[in-house]
């Protein structure tokens, strides 16, 4: 993180990137490869300290980045799908949102998968003496938390899904939908990733939350992961249970079901779900196979489930993309992973 915001105030790449150095802040965009309307992401730097990558942008094709150790805590919080929340004051409700707690060992590296599709997201990185500063008498669990993240070995990457509360949905809300424009946007960005950091820690205190409930994976373990997930995209057909999936992975169902989730954003049931629609609209919309022999190659057994299926994910039924000369326009569930 630090090299590539390093890299970026240096170089003649100026694409929206503000600076107020006396205060040691920085911000700026790289947008997606091929687009022109800046979507992308949003790169922020607190005093060399602290770190934050926001994105709210629409992926066209499933996008992977490979992630280098540069010893950071790591806290990511992903929205999957917009919903309100009970007092309708933001768009995000706390089902919607995962925070996963991540530290990579010195010469660890891991791919994470954006899917196709809308993201949302915020993360933060922390230098370990900027994270000290948050730790007292009464933060047990931080305390332990950051010995347990000292003590991983060099290749492991250690991680920790956390529950959340409605304050902290509204704080990544707020700074994915930051409203200001200019300099400003850099003072209102480093406000709310301050509280964000504050409230995650007090999240972290008050349910007492203690870091042997999270992962260490190695190496093997992530070659694994992209293992299962080759496995299901290879057969789609098939229908994979958690438990054969761990056997042919070598992995028990605990760090499956965890390890995958934090790869690649989502579950691996919704991960399958997602990749059996997209492919059964393909084969209903370019080579116009019969709903039939579609819902058979993406693992329906019945036809009426997969059209309830796809009804509910699409938001309009397998006849209407079949009869359609090219793909149709999604109904309003399009591409919505629950």
């Amino acid at each position: 993180m630090s090299e590539v915001l390093h890299a970026l105030k240096r170089s003649s790449y100026r694409y929206r990137f503000d600076a107020l150095e006396g205060l040691g802040l920085y911000g700026g965009r790289i947008p997606l490869h091929g687009r022109t309307d800046g979507a992308g992401w949003e790169l922020l730097e607190f005093e060399g300290k602290a770190y934050a990558v926001i994105c709210d942008c629409m992926f066209e094709e499933e996008r992977s980045e490979l992630i280098p150790s540069e010893e950071l805590t790591e806290f990511h919080y992903t929205v999957t799908g917009p919903a309100l929340v009970a007092d309708q004051r933001s768009e995000v409700s706390i089902s919607d949102l995962n925070l996963i707690v991540c530290r990579a060992g010195a010469d660890a590296t891991y791919r994470v998968t954006c899917l196709r599709g809308r993201r949302r997201s915020v993360a933060l990185y922390l230098q370990d003496g900027f994270l000290d500063l948050f730790l007292d008498e009464g933060c047990d669990q931080l305390r332990e938390l950051r010995e347990v993240v000292d003590a991983i070995g060099l290749s492991h990457v250690y991680f920790r899904a956390v529950p959340i509360n409605h304050r902290v949905a509204e704080l990544v809300d707020q700074l994915i939908r930051n409203p200001y424009g200019d300099q400003r946007r850099l003072f209102f960005a480093e406000a709310k990733c301050t509280e964000l950091i504050c409230e995650t820690i007090e999240l972290w205190r008050t349910q007492r939350l203690s870091p042997p409930g999270g992962l260490v994976v190695t190496p093997r373990d992530l070659e694994s992961l992209e293992y299962v997930r080759g496995l299901i995209l290879k057969d789609l057909a098939t229908v994979h249970s958690i438990d054969s999936l761990a056997r042919k992975a070598g992995l028990n169902s605990t760090k499956l079901k965890a390890g995958f989730k934090f790869l690649f954003g989502c579950t691996i049931y919704q991960f399958t779900l997602k990749a059996r629609m997209e492919h059964a609209l393909q084969l209903l919309t370019k080579e116009k196979l019969p709903v039939g022999t579609v819902a058979d190659q993406v693992g329906y057994q019945h036809q009426s489930s997969f059209t309830f299926a796809f009804g509910q994910y699409f938001g309009f039924p397998p006849a209407r993309a079949h009869a359609a000369k090219g793909s149709p326009a999604p109904g309003r569930s399009a591409g919505r992973v629950d």
